[in-house]
């Protein structure tokens, strides 16, 4: 996966499924991910406690309509 095609959303998403919160520049993110997409980790669901369920509803809707 390349991510210099995901957006920061994303990128936020899938370092917090990694267990990594953060909200920093896209640029870092990117760089993050890179580092860390590697490593055998298995995303845990528990991981996204504290986000909105609509909100993440409303945004996977949205990315399914692009």
């Amino acid at each position: 996966m390349n991510p210099n095609y995901l957006s920061k959303e994303e990128l936020i998403y899938k370092l917090n499924l990694r267990g990594i919160n953060t909200d920093e520049e896209v640029q870092w993110l990117r760089k993050l991910f890179r580092t860390v997409v590697g490593r055998d980790v298995v995303p845990e669901a528990r991981r996204l406690r504290g986000w909105d369920v609509n909100e993440l509803y409303s945004y996977a809707e949205r990315k399914i309509h692009e």
